[in-house]
């Protein structure tokens, strides 16, 4: 082979790197992502990144004793208030091929949430329906609409 033979060789091998390396970064991957058939598991963080504080010298003595009567009402009240407001979890399967109609249907089965339409139609505004993941999500009946579709969608 020639000098110039060889140098217009090296050149070619250069640039069809330099096209292939551009497409690979600024074409979107979706294999690389995760957004194949692999099954998920998503659970909802309790407290977010909020630690338990000791309390401070100063809220340690600002606490007052209870006299026995009054803390057997204030138990009472307590339990009765977080058995009213106690929220209903839902441990949804998302399988391959649900639509959100499907999805919606179980969620309102499993009082989730209250309008099934609303979910779709929020779903649809959005641009979300096509980018449910397949996987098993803990659902709770106090979480938005928004929270909800956060959760099925990542």
């Amino acid at each position: 082979m020639s000098r110039i033979a060889l140098r217009a060789f090296a050149a070619g091998i250069i640039f069809a790197c330099a096209v292939l390396s551009g497409a690979y970064y600024l074409f979107d991957q979706k294999g690389a992502r995760g957004t194949g058939t692999q099954e998920t598991t998503k659970l909802p963080e309790k407290n977010g990144n909020e630690e338990m504080r000791k309390p401070d010298k100063k809220q340690a003595s600002s606490v007052k004793p209870v006299s026995p009567d009054k803390g057997k009402e204030t138990k009472k009240q307590a339990h009765n208030v977080q058995d009213k407001t106690s929220p209903s979890s839902y441990s949804l399967e998302i399988k391959s091929g649900m639509t959100t109609e499907d999805i919606s249907n179980l969620l309102a089965a499993n009082k989730i949430i209250k309008d099934k339409k609303q979910f779709e139609d929020y779903m649809e505004k959005n641009h979300l329906s096509g980018r449910i993941q397949i996987g098993t999500y803990v659902l709770t009946s106090f979480m938005q609409l928004s929270q909800i579709a956060k959760t099925i969608t990542n």
